[in-house]
């Protein structure tokens, strides 16, 4: 048996491992090591009320405690994808420049995640779907994911943007372009986060129909229609 020394005295016996215990507020990196040491070898058996142990859980809340921001951004993009080809038509071209807004979002939350991203905190956002099956919408921001959201979020934004200038103001079919290509930049959004394999099946055939209707945009035109039944074929059966 050992003791631990408090001020006045020392304690009743405890296990040897109890010796690190009073370092954990510590900020040396030997401390954190005897810290880290202490967890492993007493298996995580604090007490509830260990100021150490209160004060790890209230600077590192679960995840699945965290907000769920990835889901309304999500819902953000329907929105657009309906209201979007309405303002099109009636608005002209430029609305496609307040549509970017959807994807950008996707990109500002993503940024703000960083750091808890990179420490190994990822996010998640757990929605029950079908309680009698037992399946639920998922979904969880790691290192790869956040990586993707960047890239998909700033990709979409850009595109949306540069379309306000890039069509013709006689342009056809825009309201049906702008409704598609949200469409299809939200289901990318949602393929790249899902935590689900449901999910991420029906993520991946959202965007084989969108980027469809996407490359068919011009379906007067014949090699617009072939290259887009290509595209599917590729992406169907590859």
């Amino acid at each position: 048996a050992c003791y631990v020394h408090v001020p006045g005295g020392f304690s009743s016996p405890r296990s040897p491992f109890e010796l690190v215990r009073p370092w954990c507020h510590e900020k040396t990196p030997m401390a954190r090591g005897w810290g880290t040491l202490d967890a492993v070898l007493v298996g995580f058996t604090r007490p509830p009320n260990d100021p150490c142990h209160l004060r790890e859980d209230a600077a590192h809340p679960a995840p699945s405690q965290r907000r769920d921001a990835m889901l309304q951004i999500l819902l953000l993009h329907v929105a657009a994808a309906i209201v979007g080809p309405i303002a099109v038509a009636r608005w002209g071209r430029r609305v496609f420049a307040i549509l970017a807004l959807a994807p950008a979002s996707a990109v500002v939350w993503a940024l703000t995640q960083t750091s808890d991203v990179l420490a190994g905190r990822s996010p998640i956002v757990s929605t029950q779907w079908v309680a009698l099956l037992d399946l639920e919408i998922s979904f969880r921001l790691d290192t790869l994911s956040w990586f993707m959201v960047l890239i998909v979020g700033s990709v979409g934004a850009l595109v949306l943007f540069y379309c306000a200038w890039y069509f013709s103001s006689i342009a056809s079919g825009l309201p049906r372009f702008a409704g598609v290509f949200v469409a299809f930049a939200g289901a990318m959004l949602g393929l790249v986060t899902t935590d689900s394999t449901l999910m991420l099946y029906l993520f991946w055939e959202l965007t084989t129909v969108f980027s469809y209707l996407l490359i068919g945009h011009y379906n007067e035109r014949k090699v617009s229609r072939r290259a887009a039944m290509q595209a599917i074929l590729v992406t169907t059966f590859g």
